[in-house]
């Protein structure tokens, strides 16, 4: 978002001059293509994963990698496939803010092998290989779909797509989202989305390649507001078989939930170290983002503050 209001940093609310970032989106805001032709979304956000001039050898690797909207890949504040991380962080809800949103505040996102393409029959390609470098230079790739002089050609590209774990407020509820994808490449046309009303905690819906399962749900009227609320998440990243389409080995998710109540620590177990497949079937692992997305069809405006994030990788022993 481009609106003044959208992000904001506040070091008033926490001790020690502490930055909290302030995400509003307000009515009217929907205002940026989603993922399907059609939708309209709004998002004000901050990722934690970024790339500077230094992490570049030259301008021309710089602008291949813009080109494929990559730059952040060859930066910091991502972690590699199957990796077991911790990851902590806060947000402070106002009581204020109404229980219709459709939000999601804080994800993990995946990133796809953008230089992995497949022709009509399905044969990958990546640099070096035969016929790519044609491909790149005649096909225009959108959404990861291929066309050619506006048409499309029945080629594909591998593209991102919904967060592998995503935390938000939806249908009256918060909810965690654990999402899967085996496919080494992405199929963008095969829907797979845990309705969080009406799905069933820990029984993921399932296509060919991907599930989808809401792994935590509380309703709205108890998820606690005008305070602080920390989540520590424990994540044992899926690892998947690459080229093979399956997984080597499932995750595992362990969410916990504490704030302060007229000074009594409160603390909630979402999720005790569960079985779960959370993640993508890439090269490369997963960053952090935070702020406020808000869904399609979705007009409710939304004001939150979140702060503290940090993480850590799980060093086996």
């Amino acid at each position: 978002m481009k609106n003044d209001y959208a992000i904001g940093r506040d070091t008033t609310l926490l001790p020690l001059g502490e930055p909290a970032y302030r995400f509003e989106l307000r009515s009217g805001d929907n205002t940026i293509e989603g993922l399907f032709p059609g939708q309209k979304v709004a998002r004000a956000e901050l990722s934690y994963c970024y790339a500077v001039a230094s992490d570049y050898k030259n301008e021309t690797s710089f602008e291949q990698a813009r080109r494929r909207k990559t730059v952040h890949y060859s930066g910091k504040g991502a972690c590699s496939q199957g990796a077991h991380m911790e990851y902590v962080f806060r947000i402070l809800v106002p009581g204020s803010m109404e229980p219709d949103a459709d939000v999601i505040f804080a994800q993990w996102h995946g990133m796809p092998t953008r230089t992995l393409i497949a022709d009509t029959e399905g044969n990958y390609l990546r640099p070096g290989v035969h016929g790519f470098a044609d491909a790149e230079k005649n096909i225009v790739f959108r959404k990861g779909m291929g066309y050619e002089k506006g048409k499309p050609n029945g080629w594909t590209a591998d593209h991102g797509g919904q967060p592998v774990l995503a935390f938000g407020f939806a249908d009256g509820f918060f909810y965690v989202k654990a999402n899967s994808d085996r496919k080494w490449l992405t199929d963008t046309e095969e829907l797979c989305d845990a309705d969080v009303g009406l799905a069933k905690v820990m029984i993921p819906v399932s296509t060919r390649f991907k599930s989808s399962v809401i792994a935590s749900r509380l309703p709205w009227t108890d998820f606690p507001k005008d305070v602080w609320v920390s989540f520590k998440i424990n994540v044992h990243w899926t690892s998947y078989n690459k080229e093979y389409d399956s997984v080597r080995y499932p995750g595992r998710l362990s969410i916990i939930m504490e704030w302060e109540d007229n000074g009594k620590h409160k603390v909630i177990n979402l999720l005790r170290n569960r079985s779960v497949e959370v993640g993508r079937n890439d090269e490369d692992g997963y960053y952090f983002k935070c702020g406020a997305y808000r869904q399609p069809g979705n007009n409710t405006p939304v004001c939150y503050y979140i702060s503290g994030y940090c993480e850590k990788e799980v060093i086996e022993k």
